[in-house]
């Protein structure tokens, strides 16, 4: 399993940072590959994703969800992922955002994308792009204040399991208010509700499926190729691969790479 940990701060607060993820309809917004995320009710999610140019569903399970603490999931059919999202104080007007992943990365292609560390790329990428959205907001779209299962925690941090739901915090929550809104059909509304208008797609993420021959352009940028095994390793520890992308390069017996694309087939061979 590919494991990555990533962090943010965003200057809005808490409360704030916390309810815009819960609108789970809204990670297409922010996050890289993410196509669609359909809500089938308080606790399950379908999601619709691109990985490395390759189309893929998953059924995942809300294991954890304590408002204003923590977010948990947990897919539980298609492709393998689990995650967790923490979201601490800083201070009244400043949250920082620690976002926990780790997905099964299937076939060579994406293997291959995982040595050249695309997921944690990913990752510190949709953080920013939230920090954008929810900066330029200043509010949330929507929230949903129910609480889901504690989890047990392994050594790790990680959450899994119970997955019982506890019980609700009392009748607000299922008022229908629009800050409780959890599929997010209120979404805009409740923005005019606020007095606000709805903030458009300034913010909005990169449209971009990062490939991993993009990243390994990326990581001999400015090279001239052909080029030799030293150039490669030299230009990938420069422009910041992985050092387990740079290890299986240092490890081949290949003494020069005519193109971007013959270093890529090298990673294949290895993963």
């Amino acid at each position: 399993m590919a494991k990555v940990e990533e962090s943010i701060e965003v200057d809005v607060p808490v409360r704030t940072a916390y309810d815009q993820w819960t609108q789970f309809q809204e990670f297409p917004q922010f996050m890289e590959g993410v196509e669609e995320v359909r809500q089938l009710d308080d606790t399950h999610l379908h999601w619709r994703t691109k990985v490395a140019g390759r189309e893929k569903s998953f059924r995942a399970k809300v294991t954890e969800q304590i408002p204003d603490e923590r977010i948990a999931w947990t897919s539980e059919e298609g492709a393998r992922q689990a995650g967790v999202v923490t979201f601490h104080r800083v201070d009244d007007r400043r949250t920082r955002i620690m976002l926990q992943l780790e997905a099964q990365p299937e076939g060579i292609v994406e293997k291959a994308g995982d040595a050249l560390g695309l997921l944690a790329r990913r990752v510190t990428s949709d953080l920013e792009n939230f920090k954008r959205l929810i900066e330029s907001r200043g509010q949330e779209s929507g929230a949903w204040r129910g609480e889901v299962g504690r989890a047990e925690h392994s050594e790790e941090g990680r959450a899994w399991g119970p997955e019982e739901s506890r019980p609700w915090r009392g009748e607000e929550s299922r008022t229908g208010r629009p800050e409780q809104s959890r599929t997010g059909r209120l979404g805009a509304e409740s923005l005019a509700w606020r007095g606000q208008p709805p903030v458009e797609p300034d913010h909005r993420k990169r449209q971009m499926d990062e490939t991993p021959l993009e990243v390994v352009r990326l990581y001999t940028q400015g090279l001239e190729f052909p080029a030799t095994k030293e150039q490669v390793l030299e230009s990938f520890q420069r422009n910041g691969a992985p050092g387990e992308a740079v290890e299986i390069i240092r490890s081949k017996n290949h003494p020069r790479f005519a193109a971007p694309n013959e270093v890529l087939v090298y990673l294949l061979r290895d993963t």
